[in-house]
């Protein structure tokens, strides 16, 4: 029986933790899946990608054109994407170490961000040239996004069959470490599917090299897809299993363990200084940069992202410009849009975020899923005070957060600051019989 994440992450303790991450954990800020890469390969190449594995299609293409043509496809899915969310708390506990099957530079970008050192292993020759020998490492084991032999390097991408033959040597050396790092520790496996065949394979390697250690460590699984069938499966096998994404981790983590040391350098986003915000927010700027636009998506009943709207795939309607002047008051706090499921309403709202973005204000969005921290958003909205400036938040579905709604418009109210503008939606029969506080009016 899975186990829920606040009780998985009881027992733990950061700095005798070793932190796995799979594509699950990169996908939130923009990196591709492994589907999305198959099916750019598949395109570029002119293979049919039908019933082939990721590195069986990376094998043909290469096979039919060349390594840097390949290495090229690859490399445009990540030319754009920036760390975002979850993972930008990362640096903010002292982990025993770090493994990724991932390619990107995420990681490697959250720990820039707030000037903490890193060291980043990505090939058997990175073992000896560390720069923060004393720093938690990152062991990459399919190599980085931005080293191949293509480019003249001596490390490379492992993505081929050709790369899993030459690397052999390299991957032991991983498990090594690995095998070192987990005596006595805690391993958390998270940002895998349990249908990921990988999942199957590292979960056995790490029990194998668990059950020959003289201190066995505890293995947790935090799966984004819940499916407690494959769960027991594991389970048997001692594996604690919890599901949830890495935002509902590192929400739970927060709750739990206080950072080490808050490392705060200004980006100049507010939310540098509410850590706890990052999981749970979207920051516009980040989902223009991050997500491409899919107008197939919006056919199939899904809102326009932000990234649609921006490429005008979507049309204006008279009350955009409504709520856009009202908001733009200095004495008007928030708006509600109302309108039956499926009219627009999520579309219309992020049409006015980008609207008032081009007029400097600071943009975000809550995720619906999660619980809205008013008393963090208050402290958002006294720094925006002090700096002279502007942010809007949207609250997809308010009637699911009424209690913290009110409770935000209050303490702003009490505040006397509308420096922090607020943008609602919700359907008119959630939301008109609910009681709202005064000060929304």
């Amino acid at each position: 029986m899975s186990i829920s994440l606040s009780e998985m992450i009881e027992g733990v303790e950061p700095s005798k933790t070793v932190l796995f991450f799979g594509s699950g954990s990169s996908i939130p800020s923009g990196a591709p899946s492994v589907s999305k890469i198959i099916e750019k390969i598949s395109e570029d190449f002119n293979i049919d990608a039908d019933g082939y594995s990721l590195t069986e299609i990376s094998s043909l293409a290469e096979e039919k054109r060349s390594r840097t043509d390949l290495i090229s496809s690859l490399r445009s899915m990540f030319s754009r994407i920036r760390v975002t969310g979850a993972l930008l708390n990362l640096p903010l506990y002292n982990w025993k170490n770090i493994y990724t099957t991932n390619y990107d530079k995420l990681i490697e970008q959250s720990y820039s961000k707030k000037e903490k050192a890193l060291s980043v292993i990505s090939s058997n020759y990175d073992f000896r040239e560390q720069r923060y020998p004393e720093a938690p490492k990152l062991y990459k084991l399919h190599g980085c996004i931005e080293k191949d032999i293509s480019d003249g390097h001596q490390s490379r991408i492992i993505i081929s069959e050709t790369d899993y033959d030459n690397t052999s040597e390299y991957r032991e050396s991983l498990w090594d470490a690995f095998k070192h790092d987990i005596n006595g520790s805690n391993v958390i496996i998270i940002g895998y599917s349990l249908a990921d065949t990988h999942i199957k394979e590292l979960v056995s390697r790490a029990i194998s090299i668990n059950n020959k250690s003289y201190s066995p460590a505890s293995i947790n699984l935090v799966l984004y897809e819940k499916d407690e069938g494959r769960a027991a499966l594991f389970e048997r096998r001692g594996v604690k299993v919890s599901f949830g994404s890495v935002d509902d981790f590192f929400v739970e983590l927060q709750k739990q363990n206080r950072p080490d040391a808050l490392v705060y350098k200004s980006t100049g986003d507010p939310l540098d200084k509410q850590s706890v915000l990052q999981p749970v927010t979207l920051n516009v700027d980040d989902e223009l940069r991050n997500i491409d636009k899919n107008v197939s998506a919006m056919f199939q009943g899904w809102p326009a992202t932000y990234s649609d709207i921006q490429a005008n795939l979507t049309f204006d309607r008279c009350i955009i410009k409504e709520i856009e002047s009202t908001l733009n008051s200095d004495e008007t706090l928030c708006a509600c849009l109302l309108g039956a499921s499926g009219m627009g309403k999520s579309t219309s709202a992020r049409k006015v975020i980008l609207k008032l973005k081009t007029l400097g204000h600071h943009c975000w969005e809550h995720k619906s899923s999660h619980r809205l921290l008013f008393d963090e958003w208050r402290l958002v909205a006294k720094d925006l005070k002090e700096k002279n400036e502007k942010g809007i938040l949207l609250i997809d579905d308010a009637h699911n957060h009424l209690f913290e709604v009110n409770s935000l418009i209050d303490l702003l109210s009490a505040d006397d600051n509308y420096h922090l503008k607020i943008i609602m939606t919700s359907a008119r029969n959630q939301w008109h019989p609910r009681v709202k506080t005064p000060n929304f009016f």
